[in-house]
């Protein structure tokens, strides 16, 4: 769900690990083997290396059931469903957490506890990625209450997180919010301040997107505050974007405009591609409280030349769809649909051939 990038500490971590498993696998220490692997895929995981990750966890569950160990087997399987769900294949993910459930009740409370509202958690995952949301409301509600139970903090953190992302994905902003702000505070009483980092956005995010406007606009400011303090540069400057959407949708154009401008200034002082993405956003929010159709189409220019600089699909699909959108009901000055032609060029340049298509049919039909 939060992917990071693997630090020098981890990179180390992870050779000492696998240089330990090759020992002990050839000493015919297994057992011990095998939950070196599950340590080495819970890391791959976290770094982001898929393949690894969904190679250890079918190892480390074959030498479980060698072994006839189920408690390490089922912890495998359950890891093994996680990597599956990362590599994209939820569908997958949900019918392994399932079998897990299906197996726990041998197990000592000690173990079948812990372990079953771990695959509560992934069982949510799983069904809300293919977009079956209640069955992952309800399991992602069970991996919560368990956790809470349990003094597991970390995985009440991450329920919450992904009922959260299942609130969004069925309209109900402000119970999303609700989630994310309940899932930041979790993670920050957890230590784990960069995914805190990353779900106060969310929670910004989906407060403007429930008209919680008074809300989004203070959380935003303390956020923005929090980020400068600690030297945050890009949440500071995602923070403010969300503060000007916050003013721009409560119609409060005089805190918008500057508060545009602030996001702006902060995103071009990032290196890219951060500074890409966050950038056309911000220069295409300025385009918009501008009325004179001259700096309206310098902001939209200069949001074009980010886009296209990203080469990412979701910008430049996003940049195509508001200019678009605005030069059809006449938001944007006539010059805009030149600019629908350069991102269609861009696209062709960058491979994003169906992207180009959908520019150049906009030309033809809509213009």
């Amino acid at each position: 769900m939060f992917p990071m990038t693997a630090t020098g500490a981890e990179l180390v971590a992870i050779a000492r690990l696998r240089s330990e498993i090759a020992t002990l696998a050839r000493g015919g220490e297994y057992a011990l083997a095998g939950s070196r692997l599950l340590d080495l895929a819970r890391l791959d995981l976290r770094v982001g290396l898929r393949a690894d990750a969904l190679l250890r966890t079918r190892q480390a569950a074959e030498l479980a059931r060698e072994s006839g160990d189920l408690a390490e087997e089922l912890q495998a399987e359950l890891l093994l469903a996680l990597a599956t769900i990362q590599a994209g294949v939820a569908s997958d993910g949900e019918a392994a957490a399932d079998a897990v459930l299906l197996r726990t009740s041998d197990l000592s409370d000690d173990i079948r506890r812990p372990l079953v509202t771990s695959a509560y958690l992934v069982r949510g995952m799983a069904s809300r990625r293919v977009g079956r949301l209640p069955a992952a409301r309800v399991a992602l509600d069970q991996c919560r209450q368990r956790a809470v139970a349990l003094g597991r903090v970390d995985l009440t953190a991450l329920a919450l997180a992904e009922l959260g992302l299942v609130e969004a994905g069925s309209g109900d902003h402000a119970a999303a919010a609700v989630c994310f702000t309940f899932a930041r505070d979790a993670f920050r009483l957890g230590e784990r301040l960069d995914i805190a980092r990353t779900v106060d956005l969310l929670a910004l995010e989906a407060f403007v997107a429930a008209g919680r406007l008074d809300e989004a606009i203070a959380l935003a400011t303390d956020t923005l505050r929090d980020a400068d303090q600690r030297d945050d540069a890009e949440l500071a400057a995602r923070a403010a974007g969300v503060l000007a959407d916050a003013y721009v949708a409560a119609g409060d154009t005089a805190a918008a405009v500057p508060a545009a401008a602030d996001a702006t200034a902060r995103a071009a002082r990032l290196p890219a591609p951060a500074s890409h993405a966050l950038g056309a956003r911000a220069r295409l929010r300025q385009a918009a409280l501008f009325g004179e159709p001259e700096a309206r189409q310098f902001h939209l220019e200069a949001a074009v030349d980010l886009a296209a600089a990203s080469g990412d699909a979701a910008i430049v699909a996003h940049l195509l769809d508001a200019i678009v959108a605005g030069a059809v009901v006449g938001t944007w000055p006539p010059s805009a649909w030149k600019l629908v032609g350069e991102l269609a060029r861009a696209c062709r340049a960058a491979g994003l051939i169906r992207l180009a298509d959908m520019a150049d049919a906009a030309l033809v039909e809509l213009r």
